[in-house]
């Protein structure tokens, strides 16, 4: 839904990349068991995107070398004044196994919770 928003709005302008953590997860050790000059070219990788939108985060949870290289995908997204949605079923402050420093940039942005659907709501979405 972000996504399609994003795309609607800046008439299929922006580069989005979508992405769950477990698809994320998968292809860091790959990169890792090829060599650093390809963890190099896979960070570089993300700097065609606009925005980049990161999936249930808090399944990188204990994974060190993979929330290293995510740590500094998400710094070159923020220093570039890109955007970042990242979404998880707990807020950042309840997220356990990561780094300060990726807890601190999950932090630094905004927070929202989203609640499930009254019922009524519910079926007005299945309807549509």
């Amino acid at each position: 839904a972000i996504e399609n928003e994003i795309l609607t709005k800046y008439n299929n302008q922006k580069k989005v990349l979508y992405l769950s953590s477990e698809e994320f997860g998968r292809m860091v050790p790959e990169i890792i068991k090829q060599n650093i000059n390809d963890i190099e070219k896979f960070k570089d990788s993300f700097n065609q995107y606009d925005v980049l939108l990161v999936d249930d985060i808090q399944f990188l949870a204990n994974r060190s070398k993979t929330n290293e290289i995510f740590f500094h995908i998400f710094n070159s997204f923020v220093n570039k004044q890109k955007q970042i949605v990242i979404t998880s079923d707990k807020h950042p402050d309840d997220l356990y196994g990561f780094e300060e420093r990726n807890v601190s940039r999950f932090q630094s942005g905004l927070s929202v919770g989203i609640d499930s659907p009254d019922f009524e709501t519910s079926l007005t979405i299945l309807k549509e």
